[in-house]
């Protein structure tokens, strides 16, 4: 009896020595890694932008005067079709809105308005028909744009690329002086080319046309992204405008006035731009498994 209580007692002492070095030695499954979060584009967004714009403009002018000589309105012809080329800066401002569900597709929806100093100059060649000639002083001017877009893109977590299109709105101004030698006018001589300033106006338009291009945003902080964008916009213009011929030469009142048309079917503006946007509601969404 003496013996059995011996042995159970040293069999216990044996086992507790041994339990902690088995434990110790079983393999441990390790925990599952922390899924990285995952940005979502989806919320309301405002920001600002700037960068640089060219333009070009086609310009054609067709002269309605009954009494003029066949020479002159062919002359006006000449002298008043043409390019006109220029470049400016830009700045203005953003809103819009991005839906992202459950892929990496993003659609989304923007408006914009800028500032921006934009003249496209053009000095036509000196047309003659013996013995008259003709010469055109042309300047386009923008002073503002603004487009309304859809976005299309497709996200790989924080960069976001897209395309976009929509409508485009921006002012045009024409302005022209075309000179003239043809004799009893008696215009001011023009320094420029000794030619007579015979027709001088001027015409303003809000023009409408349509906008496309594409771009990069990169979430960098936050509810914080940055933009890069390219973008083209073509304006239907077709401005008319009267001139005021300024010569005393001319019968009737002492101001006589007569009808250009001038029309810029194909005006062109491509712009490269950067931008900064504030999102609310943004936030990474922890990816499930």
């Amino acid at each position: 009896m003496k013996a059995r209580f011996g042995w159970a007692i040293a069999s216990a002492i044996l086992i507790g020595n041994l339990s902690p070095a088995s434990a110790a030695d079983m393999p441990v499954k390790a925990l599952p890694a922390a899924p990285a979060p995952i940005f979502n584009w989806t919320g309301f967004y405002i920001g600002a932008n700037g960068g640089g714009i060219w333009g070009h403009n086609n310009v054609s002018s067709n002269f309605f005067d009954g009494a003029a000589v066949a020479s002159a309105q062919t002359l006006a012809a000449l002298a008043g079709t043409g390019g006109a080329n220029g470049s400016g800066g830009f700045g203005g401002i953003q809103v819009g809105y991005n839906w992202q569900h459950s892929t990496a597709w993003v659609f989304g929806v923007e408006a914009d308005i800028q500032g921006m100093s934009l003249n496209q100059n053009r000095t036509s060649a000196l047309f003659t028909i013996a013995p008259n000639s003709a010469q055109d002083f042309d300047q386009i001017h923008h002073d503002w744009f603004a487009t309304f877009r859809g976005r299309v893109g497709y996200t790989a977590n924080r960069a976001l690329w897209y395309v976009t299109g929509g409508l485009a709105v921006a002012n045009t101004r024409f302005s022209r002086t075309q000179t003239w030698a043809f004799p009893g006018d008696a215009c001011v001589v023009d320094p420029r080319n000794g030619l007579g300033d015979c027709h001088v106006g001027s015409a303003s338009k809000t023009s409408v046309g349509a906008a496309a291009g594409a771009g990069v945003e990169y979430a960098f902080n936050g509810n914080w992204s940055v933009k890069l964008e390219y973008l083209h916009i073509w304006l239907q213009d077709n401005n008319s405008f009267l001139t005021q011929n300024s010569g005393p030469g001319f019968v009737g009142p002492p101001v006589v006035v007569q009808r250009f048309n001038q029309s810029m079917n194909d005006s062109n503006l491509d712009l490269v731009r950067v931008g900064v946007n504030y999102r609310f509601g943004a936030a990474p969404v922890v990816a499930k498994y």
